[in-house]
């Protein structure tokens, strides 16, 4: 009997120490993420594992500016850098060191490439550090406080890049059906952002999931090719009008901002800064203006004198087929879009569902109007993010937009 029990307790400790997670035993893709960034692919940006944990190429820090850069590279020593830090690599000795202190922690070589410790580079310049886990690999993601979404909605927002930098990398060129589409099966219920103190201890394994949560993607893309996508925000919020204007600057001015003519003399400072930046700007109709023309009459006689130019842009989703046909009668161009994104409600994801679910849907034309809300500003990025290139469909939506 003593021996039935020693056998039996032998092994379940074995099959205790093989249930326990180990990042060797994730899925054999991984990715790399910086902010709101699925880096594609290559020998320059795959981590690798190493005795537990995780090392990425040097060089990923090149791709995105998160608060870490590269000073030097030589054949004995490598060179980070951040704000009032610097951090070198010592290759020959295996380990790290900065001004006041030597850490065990190394980079390794493989086939060329030099690899750094992710967590430990993470802890040193006070970044945050996640490890996701989806069906097509996980993603190692490091981030500052730059970044918009947080790992659930990074993950649903970039299933479709995914799946495509997989298929390019592993030669399955096969799209999946909807029923097959990857979704994130296990991911992180927080992320770290270590202390100064934590230092000298970096961890010897990724953070690991410790929930599981099947989360709807969108639908695969097909290749938009020439067609034109036009855009347009309604302005409801001034500061929030604001902070996107701020956020576009850097983006693309082919896009539309759609005022209230009631609202116009409150949002004059507003209206003169779209317009002396470039963009777009019209008329937002609600559908409960009483005497439309009377309304855009009033509404351009204010635009003239806040910015001395008038408009014949118009959104108007809530009015009907009639009444749009009377204001393309009088000469007015009428933005096309049957809903505002980003209505009362509506969260990030369900915005950034909607964006592709237009675009994918369109037959050569596609029109989104956004309302101003931060959900729609970070649905927005993350849509960008998502499809490269993608302002090279954007079109401006003039007075010949029809």
């Amino acid at each position: 009997m003593k021996r039935f029990w020693t056998a039996f307790g032998t092994v379940a400790i074995i099959a205790i120490l093989l249930a326990l997670p180990r990042a060797d035993a994730a899925p054999s893709i991984h990715f790399t993420a910086l902010n709101d960034y699925l880096l594609p692919l290559n020998t320059g940006t795959i981590p690798i594992v190493r005795n537990g944990s995780v090392y990425i190429p040097y060089s990923v820090f090149r791709e995105r500016n998160i608060g870490v850069s590269i000073s030097s590279r030589t054949s004995d020593a490598l060179v980070l850098y951040g704000r009032q830090k610097m951090l070198t690599f010592d290759l020959t000795a295996g380990n790290a060191y900065d001004l006041e202190t030597t850490y065990s922690a190394q980079a390794v070589a493989r086939n060329g490439t030099i690899y750094v410790p992710a967590y430990f580079v993470c802890q040193y310049f006070n970044l945050e550090y996640s490890y996701l886990t989806t069906d097509y690999g996980t993603v190692v993601r490091m981030k500052n406080l730059d970044a918009d979404l947080n790992d659930n909605a990074f993950v649903r927002a970039n299933v479709r890049l995914m799946q495509q930098y997989y298929a390019a990398y592993t030669g399955q060129t096969s799209k999946p059906t909807s029923s097959t589409l990857p979704t994130a099966t296990a991911v992180p219920t927080g992320t770290v952002r270590p202390s100064p103190s934590s230092y000298h201890t970096p961890s010897s394994a990724p953070t690991t999931p410790s929930s599981s949560a099947a989360l709807p993607s969108p639908s695969p893309s097909e290749s938009l090719g020439s067609a034109s996508i036009y855009l347009g925000i309604r302005v409801t919020d001034q500061s929030n009008a604001e902070a996107f204007l701020n956020w576009l600057d850097t983006k693309t001015r082919a896009i539309c901002f759609f005022v209230s003519p009631n609202e116009l003399s409150s949002q004059s400072d507003l209206v003169r800064r779209i317009i002396g930046s470039g963009y777009g700007v019209g008329f937002y109709l609600t559908g409960t203006e009483t005497q439309l023309d009377a309304s855009l009459e009033q509404g351009n006689q204010l635009l003239r004198e806040i910015a001395s130019t008038t408009t014949i842009l118009l959104a108007a989703p809530g009015l009907d087929g009639a009444q749009k046909a009377h204001l393309t009668q009088m000469g007015y161009v009428v933005f096309q879009a049957s809903e505002v994104i980003g209505k009362e409600g509506q969260t990030t994801f369900e915005c950034s569902t909607r964006m592709n679910q237009i675009v994918e849907a369109a037959d050569g034309k596609a029109r989104l109007l956004f309302s101003d809300t931060p959900q729609v500003k970070t649905a927005f990025s993350a849509f960008m993010s998502n499809r490269r290139g993608i302002e090279g469909n954007f079109r401006r939506f003039t007075e010949t937009s029809r």
